[in-house]
């Protein structure tokens, strides 16, 4: 996988999952910068809510550039289980029903049929108090 420093768009529709059965899909619009976002924890909760999200140049890491992404939510969709499920998505750094901030990596390599195609994965992460990698999640297209 080459690493993607330029040129970094947030389009189409990705999913990811983490630790304790934690399954999250995004749908990114970048016509007009919206997204769609589901996370569940299949039988205890669910969630889901639209938002804005904007890119913006972020604090050079070393000798790279960095690219910081905000995620604005707007009123939830869905909300079973609320309680449970926004300590589980904070527990793991995972959007819940405050604006969230965080850097993005950019990851790409070719589709295995057609080399031709490019896929790209989004990697999530907050610093920890060190400034280093601390909490994070990726995001992989859905094909």
């Amino acid at each position: 996988m080459e690493r993607v420093f330029r040129n970094i768009r947030l389009s189409g529709e990705f999913e990811g999952k983490r630790d304790a059965a934690i399954e999250f899909k995004f749908l990114f619009c970048d016509a007009d910068d919206t997204y769609f976002y589901k996370a569940e924890r299949p039988g205890l909760w669910e969630i889901a809510h639209r938002g804005k999200f904007y890119l913006k140049k972020g604090p050079r890491l070393g000798s790279h550039p960095s690219t910081v992404v905000r995620l604005e939510p707007c009123k939830p969709d869905i909300e079973v289980g609320a309680a449970l499920a926004y300590k589980d998505l904070a527990e793991r750094a995972l959007p819940g029903r405050k604006p969230e901030e965080y850097f993005l990596s950019v990851y790409q390599y070719d589709h295995g049929l057609n080399p031709d195609i490019k896929l790209r994965v989004y990697s999530f992460w907050v610093p920890d108090k060190t400034g280093t990698l601390g909490t994070d999640w990726t995001l992989e297209p859905v094909i």
